[in-house]
């Protein structure tokens, strides 16, 4: 049987431990389909990547290794494990380490193809097909790109026509346009060798995918597409009954959309009233992210029932940032937004951007006074 080493590249979760969803989801769909797929961190048991994988190596013996790369970077100015400082920042930067993988992969097992993707990977596929040495790449959702190349490899006629599919060919990158996305099974399986991060992270769960904001400082259009794309709620609820009743210590779920309450609000205040109804609201702690408008008095009463904890995307007070970057809101909106989560009881965290495109000392100030 067709078999894929699926490698979850996150140096980061060795500081936190965040639950590789798209490796997950990518695993059941080939497992569905008939192919066998292992997910696995190549940092981990031990402190060298190269003997992880000689070992992972060995065990799966697979057909094709895909590499999940879910950040770049932390985009953290002051991060305290920083591998890459510069004049007054230090960051943890990813590709570095992901190459070196490559390179030990390659040394490995050189007839065995590679193929990247994930949602760092998706923001510049070019230029980190050509930073890696990776031949393969997808951009956007992986399940069925990866479907159909492992199906048709060595065939580079058949592989050559994958929807979202970029390769280096001939001295150049070629790309194929990307498929609409539909979803299917989303949430029926859950990979027991990461189960300490949904038992301490959370488990994410998707309830869309896409975005039409223009925020200039956001990558999420070009990952997911412009366009909205729901999950019927029911199967969303049917998928949180089922964590519910795994053997798993799932104490949290994180709707991992690009912003719970938008377009707008009803698709959220629907779901979150299907939840209530099938009395999952005591089973977890739910969290999310929000924009700060639309935020209606409804959608922060339900949320507050359900025990929703919020991450509001507010980025600055400055209307002139935020008009500058294509936020559709304004400090009114958010202060509005902040007071009726007061008057809730919502637990809300506020997230700011500093150094934004027209952002001056003076507009820094007046957010921090805010």
């Amino acid at each position: 049987m067709i078999s894929a080493l699926l490698l979850h590249t996150d140096s980061y979760y060795l500081v936190r431990q965040v639950y590789p969803y798209g490796l997950d989801l990518i695993a059941a769909h080939l497992r569905r389909n008939g192919l066998q797929a292992e997910i696995a961190h190549p940092l981990l048991p031990g402190p060298d990547p190269s003997a992880n994988l000689a070992g992972l190596l060995e065990r799966t013996n697979p057909d094709v290794i895909g590499l999940g790369l879910r950040n770049i970077d932390t985009t953290m100015a002051c991060e305290e494990y920083g591998d890459h400082p510069g004049p007054g920042f230090q960051t943890l930067f990813f590709p570095p380490k992901v190459r070196a993988m490559v390179a030990a992969l390659k040394e490995l097992a050189p007839d065995i193809p590679i193929i990247a993707g994930g949602c760092g990977f998706s923001v510049a596929p070019a230029e980190l097909l050509e930073y890696l040495g990776v031949e393969f790449g997808v951009v956007g959702e992986g399940e069925e790109p990866l479907l159909r190349f492992m199906r048709a490899w060595p065939d580079q006629d058949s592989i050559g026509t994958i929807p979202g599919l970029v390769q280096r060919k001939n001295g150049a990158i070629q790309r194929t346009p990307r498929e609409p996305y539909e979803f299917s099974d989303q949430g029926q399986h859950r990979d027991p060798g990461f189960a300490h991060a949904f038992e301490t992270t959370g488990i994410p769960v998707r309830t869309r995918r896409g975005c039409n904001r223009k925020c200039s400082y956001c990558v999420e259009p070009l990952i997911e597409g412009r366009k909205y794309r729901f999950r019927e709620t029911f199967d969303v609820v049917q998928e949180l009954q089922t964590l519910a009743q795994s053997p798993g210590k799932i104490a949290k779920i994180f709707f991992a959309d690009t912003e719970f309450n938008l377009p707008d609000e009803q698709y959220a205040i629907q779901l979150m009233q299907d939840i209530k109804k099938a009395g999952l609201d005591s089973s977890f702690h739910f969290a999310t992210q929000v924009a700060a408008k639309p935020f209606s008095r409804e959608f922060a009463e339900l949320a507050a029932e359900l025990g929703l904890a919020l991450i509001m995307s507010c980025e600055s007070f400055a209307d002139e940032v935020l008009a500058q970057n294509g936020i559709e809101y304004q400090q009114a909106d958010i202060e509005r937004a902040l007071e009726l989560c007061e008057q809730t009881g919502l637990d809300v965290t506020v997230n700011l951007i500093f150094g934004l495109p027209g952002e001056t000392w003076e507009s820094v100030e007046h957010t921090v006074q805010a």
